[in-house]
């Protein structure tokens, strides 16, 4: 099958794919009505159901990542591939795979990053608009990401007692939580990288290879900290268990694997738990989209 046809074949596929959606959803049906499937549409459709399951999956969320972009995007996106053109320029192919060959924990960083500069946006429009329009971008989007990430940190009683103090007393008071939670993570965590001894006193002596390497520790760390906060309490008690177990040898990166086996399961137990009536709408524990997407899978 040619390039050409096979960005034809996806088109046709993700056209399918929002019919089938709103056939299912009431309100687009009802101002809508699907129209009846045509030969080429249950082509496409046997075609997508004699698919591996990973296969699905990668589909799908490409469909729901087209479906979050402007309809102007989408129509422009449809017709390229319709046409045989390339959807994406080579700068973000380049892009896609420097992202791909990253470590797990890096791309959770930049994942969770980029979903956390996007609740600013949202949240502070223009606060965020003033920061990152100025000319100390960096450092007045910084100031931004520590209040959100510390005001997250706070209990519901530690939140009450924030609203009595004067400005430089409450950034003294979250600037403290904050670096208290992260050293109690950074000691809970901390058998799982044997050198963060010898790195630290290397690092204190100037050397400036073990003050890298100590930061790669220390954010792997508190990025692994984050997964396991994901977790509901009795999975996290019992992967920490597990975590324990490991033997010394490449921990960490059997660390990675155990969590995200956990998460993974949790996912798929929210997935197929039935939404309670009184509850409509509810957001379950292990929000898929504080993640970034699983890996492709090679046998695609």
């Amino acid at each position: 099958m040619t390039r050409a046809a096979r960005h034809a074949g996806l088109a046709c596929l993700i056209v399918t794919l929002l019919v089938a959606f709103a056939a299912l959803n009431p309100a687009v049906a009802f101002a809508q009505p699907a129209p009846a499937p045509d030969a080429r549409t249950l082509e496409m459709q046997a075609w997508f159901d004699g698919l591996t399951p990973q296969r699905k999956e990668l589909l799908k969320r490409r469909l729901k990542a087209l479906r979050r972009l402007p309809k102007d995007k989408q129509t422009e996106l449809l017709k390229a591939a319709k046409e045989g053109r390339p959807l994406l320029t080579e700068a973000q192919r380049t892009n896609l795979r420097k992202l791909k060959e990253m470590p797990y924990l890096e791309r959770v960083r930049l994942y969770t990053l980029a979903r956390e500069l996007e609740m600013l946006r949202k949240n502070a429009p223009a606060a965020f608009k003033r920061a990152s329009e100025g000319a100390d971008r960096e450092r007045a989007l910084g100031e931004m990401l520590f209040l959100q990430r510390a005001q997250m940190l706070l209990t519901p009683e530690e939140r009450a007692g924030m609203a009595s103090m004067k400005g430089p007393e409450r950034m003294r008071f979250l600037r403290e939580r904050y670096e208290q939670s992260g050293r109690q993570s950074l000691e809970e965590l901390a058998f799982l990288e044997p050198r963060l001894a010898d790195l630290r006193k290397a690092a204190a002596g100037g050397d400036e290879d073990a003050r890298r390497e100590l930061r790669r520790a220390v954010s792997d760390l508190g990025t692994l900290n984050m997964l396991l906060q994901r977790l509901d309490k009795d999975r996290r008690e019992k992967v920490m268990a597990d975590l324990k177990e490991l033997g010394l040898d490449r921990a960490m990166e059997k660390a990675v694997d155990t969590v995200r086996k956990e998460l993974r399961a949790q996912w798929n137990e929210a997935e197929k738990r039935p939404q309670r009536e009184d509850r409509p709408g509810e957001v379950r524990p292990g929000d898929r989209k504080a993640l970034p997407p699983r890996e492709e899978r090679k046998n695609r």
